[in-house]
């Protein structure tokens, strides 16, 4: 079973959601002048509550530990596991997944995984050539890593047969389809695939595509960023299965 190696939660925010989605969280170093902090107060509490470390150090510390010259906190944190996609399961007529091929930038990926637990995507299948699951995406995913499930997609060819073969169907977005995102009817597993920024989805993935969306749009921008097609996707998506508020 392969995993990516993580490093640090930086942010609160990030950090709040990991806890709250009992994330394993190795130990937390805190800002020693920070602790005063009405929210951060909170988030000790509840920290000290499920009896994880915590040290507290002086700022420049915290900023050598993380890289980041405004960071307050680093929480040590696992290794985010990637399963093979022979565990991924259909948990209903409507289960939700996405696969993303070889998304570069860890800011992307980071408001990808965001909106994904945002529209609660059941597990993210991720390609060789994705950004590392690193303290950057746990930071743009506002800690939505922790609420996600994540499989490795070794053999494209071969595992997304075996996807096909589970029930699910396999889901593309191309601005030349003609079925557009809000008049597709979702009512079978499915797996939304994007591909990489630059280069979009690879040959063999869109030959294997059982069924291809749009976004409709103006010609004044020529396409979207990809975390944004993601989301638009996955609203449309969320909103077919009715849970919606």
């Amino acid at each position: 079973m392969k995993k990516i190696q993580s490093d640090f939660i930086t942010t609160v925010n990030a950090l709040e959601q990991a806890v709250v989605n009992f994330y394993s969280i190795r130990k937390v170093y805190l800002a020693a002048d920070k602790t005063g902090n009405r929210r951060l107060k909170k988030l000790i509490s509840i920290l000290k509550e499920k009896n994880i470390s915590i040290s507290y150090l002086p700022p420049e510390k915290i900023q050598q530990l993380t890289g980041d010259p405004r960071a307050v906190l680093a929480a040590e944190i696992s290794e985010v596991e990637l399963l093979p996609v022979e565990h991924l399961e259909a948990h209903s007529d409507r289960s939700c997944f996405l696969l993303l091929e070889g998304i570069e930038d860890a800011g992307n990926l980071g408001a990808i995984l965001r909106a994904a637990a945002a529209f609660q995507v059941e597990g993210v299948i991720l390609t060789r050539g994705c950004a590392p699951v690193r303290s950057t995406v746990w930071k743009n995913s506002a800690g939505g890593v922790s609420a996600l499930k994540f499989y490795r997609l070794t053999n494209l060819f071969g595992d997304i047969q075996l996807l096909k073969e589970k029930g699910f169907k396999i889901v593309a977005l191309s601005q030349d389809a003609t079925l557009p995102v809000w008049n597709w009817k979702f009512d079978q597993p499915a797996v939304f695939c994007f591909g990489n920024e630059h280069r979009g989805l690879a040959g063999t993935l869109r030959k294997n595509s059982d069924l291809f969306l749009k976004i409709p749009q103006t010609s004044l921008i020529e396409s979207l960023n990809v975390s944004q097609a993601v989301a638009i996707v996955l609203s449309f998506a969320y909103f077919q299965k009715g849970q919606h508020s």
